[in-house]
């Protein structure tokens, strides 16, 4: 897999969809957070599965507000995404992962765009696993949630984040940072 064409693909779906108001999200953008620190060189892309997950959770330093994995095969991604989650939310780390067999999108405009708007660049097919601070993910799921974002979304997406905002929680009383508990926002 050529990472520099799945490079160029990331920006092309952030600039052309990521980065459009959508009606399903409210009139907001998909993730109005996405070109800002794509440009700003706060996201690190590479390539991996299991193992590079690993190591970039055990090598997390900050220096990227996003760590995008990208693989092209791996089963059962999401179960084992969930089962790393489970742990790595004391560190204040969450995954979030797009399968290339995912085929149920919510948003309306996402599918008219894949079938119209959007050119691919290489011929792979991908998923990637996203690596983020859990509290930046919750602090801005929460603006968002107060903008109207998740109206239209499944109950199993809103489960989803409900289960997140859990684990932050659960973290800060953990952590002995309850004060924290209900004024992080995010995703």
């Amino acid at each position: 897999m050529n990472l520099e064409l799945v490079k160029k693909e990331l920006e092309s779906w952030i600039v052309s969809y990521l980065d459009i108001p959508s009606k399903f999200y409210n009139n907001l953008k998909p993730c109005p957070f996405a070109k800002q620190a794509w440009f700003n060189n706060e996201v690190n892309v590479v390539l991996g599965k299991e193992e590079e997950v690993i190591n970039q959770i055990n090598s997390w330093d900050d220096s990227f507000s996003l760590v995008a994995i990208i693989f092209d095969d791996w089963e059962k991604v999401e179960e084992w995404c969930k089962n790393i989650n489970k742990n790595i939310y004391l560190d204040d780390l969450y995954l979030m992962c797009f399968s290339p067999d995912f085929e149920e999108w919510e948003d309306p405009q996402l599918e008219e765009w894949s079938e119209t708007g959007f050119e691919p660049l290489c011929d792979d097919i991908y998923g990637w696993v996203f690596l983020q601070r859990l509290s930046a993910v919750d602090k801005y799921s929460n603006i968002l949630e107060k903008q109207g974002y998740y109206n239209n979304v499944s109950d199993d997406f809103w489960k989803y984040i409900l289960t997140r905002r859990a684990y932050h929680g659960k973290r800060n009383k953990e952590s002995g940072n309850e004060k924290e508990e209900g004024k992080e926002e995010g995703c």
